[in-house]
């Protein structure tokens, strides 16, 4: 026995199930875009302050005569840390 929902049911059904998907996908990218700029606006205030981010003991840096070459390994691991915390608090809050 096969069923059948009909054009315009299905046309419809699937015309809602796109929108309500992109309206996640529309919150979700400006959601990213206003952390963005408060990330932004945070560097551009403490941008004094946060002048050891870079200068690790575990940043690796090489410079030869006509090459450079930095690898920032211990600040990104300092910053995926920190993100990793502040994402987990922010799912305890909730």
């Amino acid at each position: 026995m096969k069923f059948s929902i009909g054009y315009r049911a299905a046309r419809q059904r699937l015309v809602f199930c796109v929108t309500c998907g992109m309206e996640k996908i529309g919150k979700a990218i400006v959601v990213a875009g206003l952390l963005m700029v408060v990330a932004g606006v945070v560097v551009w205030l403490m941008g004094d302050r946060l002048r050891f981010l870079g200068r690790l003991p575990g940043d690796f840096r090489y410079e030869s005569e006509n090459t450079r070459i930095y690898f920032p390994f211990m600040t990104m691991l300092l910053v995926s840390v920190l993100l990793s915390l502040l994402m987990w608090l922010f799912q305890k809050l909730r």
